[in-house]
């Protein structure tokens, strides 16, 4: 039958998205765990190297929490004068390959992103201690971090690794999810283009074309032939099929009124490609369901803003 296949795969698709669905919470739940576990070792791992090589200033041991992804370390702490607002620093890890060399060796190294504040160097005990205390702590932590990075790579290599794999676990099944979405969304756009080719396409034992019989989108449409030259249309009728295309006529539609009865009258004649013609039933049709949506948006707005007005 017409658009099988089509259906037939929206079908197994939204099932097979719902389980994966159904998995990938459970997984996310596992991720999110395992991601504090990484988390929670890495901070206890920097705090153990700070002991060995101290680059953690002592006023911002008591906030200092680090968090480390697949391309990043950031390090956190409280402000000094407004404990509500956090500063941070930014690490980026890069991974080089150096050469073209299948096996070439590889390079890692750690960015330290600083900010641009001035540190100013004082000779009297007052003049040193005018000097903001984060900012020398910030540069203190920044020219620290490079003694503790190298002395700890290996580990924080191995925490960036963990960090990755764990992701990609959840990265597996949103992946999948996303492409049979994209295949629902394919088969659906096909679904329609096939019933429009069927309308406006005469012959073949699948056609419902309907010539010399007025054919309405869901709303009155426009047919730019220029940007200034436009044609209003309620309805199009097929006259025939030829070399230049489908001979169209744009018609419009008033209203009855008590006095006067229904109008109908042909607004222009023009040639068109069955591709343009399936465009403009296709952008009257999203253009349209767009409109609903605000207009539904627009209800449920106004219906929940009476209601808060009604229990005040």
């Amino acid at each position: 039958m017409y658009n099988d296949h089509l259906k037939a795969t929206i079908e197994a698709n939204t099932l097979a998205i719902s389980a994966m669905q159904s998995q990938l919470t459970t997984v996310a739940a596992e991720v999110e765990k395992t991601n504090e576990d990484i988390q929670s070792q890495f901070n206890k791992h920097l705090f153990d190297v700070d002991k060995t090589c101290p680059f953690i200033p002592a006023r911002m041991k008591s906030s200092f929490k680090a968090f480390i992804s697949e391309g990043l370390i950031r390090l956190n702490w409280k402000d000094y004068s407004n404990a509500e607002r956090l500063n941070s620093i930014d690490i980026y890890y890069y991974k080089d390959r150096i050469g073209v060399i299948e096996n070439a060796e590889v390079n890692h190294r750690w960015e330290i992103s600083c900010s641009s504040n001035r540190l100013i160097v004082n000779t009297t005990v007052a003049g040193w201690a005018k000097q903001d205390g984060e900012d020398i702590d910030k540069a203190k932590l920044s020219l620290g971090l490079f003694d503790a990075i190298n002395l700890t790579s290996k580990h924080i290599l191995e925490f960036h690794k963990q960090y990755s794999e764990n992701q990609n676990k959840a990265y597996t099944l949103q992946s999948a999810i996303r492409s049979l979405d994209t295949g629902i969304t394919n088969a659906q756009k096909a679904i329609t283009r096939n019933n429009y080719i069927r309308l406006f396409k005469p012959g073949g034992e699948t056609a419902v074309c309907k010539f010399n019989e007025d054919i309405k989108p869901v709303a009155m449409g426009y047919y730019y032939a220029t940007r200034r030259n436009y044609v209003a249309f309620d309805a199009v009728r097929l006259l025939k099929e030829g070399k230049k295309g489908i001979r169209v006529e744009f018609v419009r539609f008033s209203e009855a009124t008590e006095t006067q009865a229904e109008q109908r009258w042909i607004n222009a004649t023009k040639w068109l490609s069955l591709e343009k013609l399936i465009s403009l039933f296709e952008e009257i049709e999203i253009n349209h369901k767009y409109k609903l949506e605000k207009i539904a948006k627009r209800a449920a707005e106004e219906a929940a803003e009476a209601l808060k007005t009604k229990t005040v």
